[in-house]
């Protein structure tokens, strides 16, 4: 029915041509209609399919459960052209999800089904699709107990047992006054724990699975994501200290921390390591409190260690995968300006930095905020001493005046004050003040024009 009524829209190029629409439904249970846009040449129509997951898409909704088309013309029911069923099957790559395709037939109000796998079973794909499935990453059950969490402060790089039995990463243990805003890294199958896909490289397929294991819990605020109160936490896993029973990092980067002036006695393990479910491989996640001055001191020490051969960027990161295609210069721009060395590779094992301010953050969204919505601004960066830090913090001037701006993802590591970007996320207001909440790097976007 709403793809018909979506025929209404069809902009033709003459009046009692045939009208197409079509109608997009979204896990978040939103549904977007469109006709097509026709041509004079027939070689630059849009067609109504494609016009309503565009709509999904710049409405940050793409997670597409069902799509319907309808037209007026003759045939008995109406199907997706081959250029459209490409443009299904490259969308079910992106987000992870093979939708339904719901064919309307001409003359009666019922339609014919099929998923979009089965409309193009051998679809063209890209290189950059990741079209090689990887074999999920099963491991074992939790070997280990944590404590009970009543009363308990929750700080970034803690693990969480949540009442389903998935685990999550604490990103922020203050976000709201009650809120913790989490990570989910594990969710129980068939008896063990699968690890999700990665929330800074794989955004769409991450929050895909969110939602389809129930993991999509908004804060008070209206944000959107995995947020947490302590009646969802069922035991919590404190990061542990470096060394003991854990050891160390093999390779030079801890002496490095050492030589730069880290407190290492205050470096914390977290990650898989820290709750027991690591490989021979996996990585070192060291959660380092650090003020600003000091960190840059860091980072300056790390990326010379790096261009002397001492330290090597993981082949195989998809950190700095992603950074190469979003930051202009990709890996070397960011070394030479030592924007980011998070991620690096010491004596064979790749070794992950979580930098965090010494003292324990303040509430992030207090109950004085009034969330506005989703927004998307353009500006320059006028503050970013602080986006070096999990929960970052940064100021962007845009023709409005001032916004604040927090971050939970990687992008606004990169950060420096000059900068000129494009950042969309959750708008709030108190007053006269503007704020920014950007959880994930889609759909809360940062886009460089200008590097400082």
């Amino acid at each position: 029915m709403k793809a018909r009524a979506a025929a209404a829209r069809a902009f033709m190029t003459s009046p009692g041509g045939t009208a197409y629409g079509a109608a997009v439904l979204t896990v978040s249970g939103n549904v977007y209609q469109a006709g097509q846009y026709s041509s004079f040449n027939h070689m630059t129509n849009v067609h109504a399919e494609q016009a309503a997951l565009v709509l999904a898409v710049m409405a940050d909704d793409p997670d597409v459960l069902a799509l319907a088309v309808a037209s007026t013309g003759i045939e008995s029911v109406t199907r997706p052209c081959g250029v459209c069923r490409q443009v299904f099957a490259e969308h079910v790559a992106r987000v992870g999800r093979d939708f339904e395709v719901l064919m309307a037939c001409r003359n009666s109000d019922s339609y014919e089904v099929a998923q979009v796998s089965e409309l193009l079973p051998f679809s063209w794909v890209s290189n950059q699709a990741g079209a090689i499935e990887q074999a999920p990453d099963i491991r074992g059950i939790l070997s280990q107990s944590g404590s009970v969490p009543a009363g308990q402060p929750l700080q970034a790089g803690d693990h969480v047992v949540l009442r389903d039995g998935s685990i999550a990463l604490v990103w922020d243990g203050a976000f709201e006054p009650d809120r913790a805003l989490v990570k989910v890294k594990y969710i129980p199958t068939d008896g063990k724990l699968r690890k999700v896909p990665h929330s800074l490289a794989e955004p769409l397929q991450y929050q895909k699975e969110m939602h389809d294991f129930g993991q999509i819990r908004r804060a008070r605020c209206g944000v959107g994501g995995a947020f947490v109160g302590e009646a969802d936490i069922t035991a919590v896993f404190k990061m542990l200290p470096l060394g003991g029973a854990l050891g160390e990092p093999p390779g030079p980067l801890v002496n490095l921390l050492r030589d730069a002036g880290v407190d290492v006695s205050a470096v914390r393990v977290t990650g898989s390591r820290a709750i027991g479910l690591q490989r021979a491989n996996s990585d070192w996640d060291l959660v380092v409190p650090l003020e600003v001055e000091p960190l840059s001191i860091v980072r300056d020490a790390l990326a010379t260690a790096v261009e002397r051969g001492v330290l090597t960027v993981p082949p195989r990161s998809g950190t700095w995968k992603l950074l190469d295609r979003v930051f202009p210069g990709g890996r070397e721009a960011l070394l030479r300006s030592r924007r980011f060395v998070d991620t690096l590779l010491s004596g064979e094992v790749s070794i992950a930095l979580i930098f965090v301010p010494p003292q324990s953050p303040d509430v992030c969204v207090g109950l004085d905020w009034q969330g506005v919505g989703r927004t998307l601004l353009y500006g320059q960066v006028v503050d970013a001493a602080k986006a070096v830090y999990k929960r970052a913090e940064y100021h962007l001037q845009d023709e409005e005046g001032l916004v604040r701006v927090t971050c939970y993802h990687k992008l606004a590591n990169l950060l420096r004050s000059g900068d000129v970007i494009s950042a969309s996320g959750w708008l709030f207001r108190r007053g006269m003040e503007r704020r920014l909440i950007q959880i994930l790097p889609y759909p809360d976007r940062i886009i460089w024009w200008r590097v400082a």
